[in-house]
């Protein structure tokens, strides 16, 4: 499961970032690292960002970068 797959208020850890070096970094700079619980928020329409909750804040990033992060299921 991606966190692309995610239905608003669904919730998951992430296990692996699979993204390009770059962008990699910059997700775990800013806190999306394996072990972390990550909850859909909401979508912007139209395939725009979606709105993530992580670690006490809110993260928005593109449908595209969220498709690569895997996540295990919470119950």
């Amino acid at each position: 499961m991606t966190a692309e797959m995610l239905k608003e208020g669904e919730s998951g850890v992430i296990k692996a970032l699979f993204h390009s070096e770059k962008i990699r970094g910059k997700l775990m700079d800013m806190g999306a690292l394996p072990g972390v619980r990550i909850t859909l928020l909401r979508r912007a329409p139209f395939g725009g960002p979606a709105e993530f909750a992580l670690l006490g804040y809110t993260l928005a990033i593109r449908l595209e970068d969220a498709g690569k992060i895997v996540l295990q299921e919470v119950e």
